[in-house]
């Protein structure tokens, strides 16, 4: 069972542990987005078998993820054997006004997740934990990740115009420079 959101008076060692599980949560994630199993739950509750499917996946497998996803309040089980997306699992979808979905899955890729990995260097030699990496500046990236640096351009843009955050782009505000 994956340790699903906690209150805030939750116990120290139980909030900590689903922390530790934050990478497991976000593998959980991505896979879903990449699968597109929150647009295909959109409208109405599928079986398991029918999810399968639709996404080319083995069905035991597809259900422990279902039932990982359940812990974390992105779908329901609505009959046994049957899901549904709640509003948090619509947030995957690709339609979604407000949409995490690229979010999601470019945090589970090698290009994020690898780079998160590799932060016990960063902060050992104080350089950057994806040079280390992947041996090259993440701006240099493009021709070599296509479609996974398109994905993050994706994903920080639509984060940014959500959050406001193209407004601090200019002059002294900039939070990244």
């Amino acid at each position: 069972m994956i340790p699903e959101r906690l209150s805030s008076d939750a116990p120290p060692a139980r909030a900590l542990l689903a922390m530790i599980f934050g990478a497991v949560q976000t593998q959980l994630l991505s896979v879903t987005a990449q699968l597109g199993i929150p647009d295909l739950l959109k409208d109405s509750p599928k079986s398991v078998k029918a999810l399968a499917e639709a996404t080319g996946t083995q069905e035991p497998a597809l259900s422990r993820l279902l039932r990982a996803l359940t812990d974390l309040g992105i779908v329901v089980e609505t009959a046994p054997g049957q899901f549904i997306c709640t509003p948090m699992g619509a947030l995957l979808q690709a339609d979604s006004p407000n949409s995490l979905r690229e979010y999601a899955m470019l945090f589970g890729r090698s290009l994020a997740f690898d780079t998160w990995a590799n932060l016990l260097h960063s902060v050992h030699t104080g350089m950057s934990a994806f040079e280390d990496r992947f041996g090259m500046n993440i701006y240099r990236l493009d021709s070599q990740w296509g479609e996974c640096t398109a994905e993050s351009s994706r994903a920080t843009a639509k984060i940014a115009r959500k959050s406001g955050f193209d407004q601090f782009r200019s002059g002294r505000n900039d939070p990244v420079r």
